[in-house]
């Protein structure tokens, strides 16, 4: 196995446990709102589908340790800046309760 082989495998491997993790998280997330995960992971921008959409950001980034990017890409393509603004309306909504 070339070096070039390995390390696709590897960064194949990474990827694919971050996909898992940040799906574990949709799947909390959606049982504790009573948002499918398809929503979740879906382009409706309702504010009764964002704040779930947004609360998976927050956790995946700030307890998890994902990056925008890597959130991003499982989110259905998302922006890193539309992460991070997620992050942001969730964190303020959460300091307010």
């Amino acid at each position: 196995m070339s070096r070039r082989t390995f390390i696709r495998g590897l960064m194949l491997s990474v990827d694919a446990q971050v996909d898992a993790s940040i799906a574990q998280v949709v799947r909390h997330v959606s049982r504790e709102t009573g948002v499918s995960a398809a929503d979740i992971l879906g382009p409706i921008k309702t504010w009764d589908i964002a704040h779930p959409r947004q609360e998976v950001m927050r956790i995946a980034h700030r307890v998890l340790g994902y990056s925008l990017t890597q959130i991003g890409t499982v989110l259905g393509g998302r922006d890193h800046t539309t992460i991070l603004n997620g992050i942001r309306s969730a964190e303020k909504r959460k300091a307010s309760q």
